[in-house]
């Protein structure tokens, strides 16, 4: 699996921040809402026993409104939360693309002998990038799925050489 770079920490540390205090919103909202249930709206009806029937039920649900308004605010503000989140992870992702493309320096799939080694620029050899991956040399094709890896930059020139001949021969 890539691994990609957090950055934006300011955005991080926002939106980590409003998640928690939206959730302290919905707990709120959800305990407002029993404590209108159980006062059935009255001003002091909070202290009376739940099974008292001295509210109307009706009168005891338009009580919770409140209360579920205020928890579905907050979970609204999670949301958004989530999505700010989503936002910055996929700009991260999509910097680290731009890079992979461009042939810079990134981090790469475990294809060599660590997880997390960077890929290093060799050469373009005959129009076919060459990376080096700790120990390893890498030929990367952008369109194979599988780079192919080589102990040393001859060995990886000499397989790109002998696919030029193959195909020239197949011609």
């Amino acid at each position: 699996m890539y691994q990609y770079e957090r950055s934006y920490r300011t955005g991080r540390s926002v939106a980590a921040v409003l998640e928690a205090v939206s959730w302290v919103l919905v707990f709120v909202g959800l305990i407002a809402a029993l404590l209108g249930f159980a006062s059935g709206g009255g001003i002091g009806g909070a202290s009376q026993s739940l099974a008292s029937s001295d509210f109307p039920v009706l009168l005891r649900v338009v009580a919770t409104l409140p209360g579920f308004l205020i928890s579905s605010i907050g979970l609204f503000f999670i949301l958004q939360c989530q999505q700010a989140k989503a936002t910055l992870d996929s700009a991260e992702m999509t910097r680290d693309i731009l890079q992979t493309i461009k042939g810079e320096d990134t981090i790469v799939p475990v294809i060599a002998a660590k997880p997390n080694a960077r890929r290093i620029r060799l050469s373009d050899y005959k129009k076919r990038k060459l990376f080096s991956v700790g120990d390893k040399v890498i030929l990367d094709d952008i369109y194979e799925s599988d780079p192919r890896e080589f102990n040393s930059l001859d060995e990886a020139k000499a397989f790109i050489d002998n696919e030029i001949r193959l195909d020239s021969e197949d011609r």
